[in-house]
């Protein structure tokens, strides 16, 4: 690049996209990662909810739709 160049406002907002998507993807994705290994982290006991919640749903909704699944199973 030179040193004196004029940058449009486009070049200069795919260059800030760009560095936010590269920050994003290198230091806040180490961040949460380093977060969620911790095992009394809040991040990671809402994490656990999240699932244990999920798979309660899902665990209920498979027990009420059990009608339509178990006739395959046979």
């Amino acid at each position: 690049m030179a040193a004196n160049k004029q940058y449009t406002k486009e070049e200069l907002t795919n260059i800030i996209k760009d560095e936010l998507k590269s920050f994003v993807r290198n230091e806040l994705e180490r961040e949460v990662k380093k977060m969620l290994s911790k095992s009394g982290s809040d991040a990671r006991k809402e994490v656990n909810d999240i699932v244990k919640n999920g798979l309660s749903k899902l665990a209920e909704f498979l027990w009420v739709r059990k009608g339509v699944w178990q006739s395959d199973i046979k």
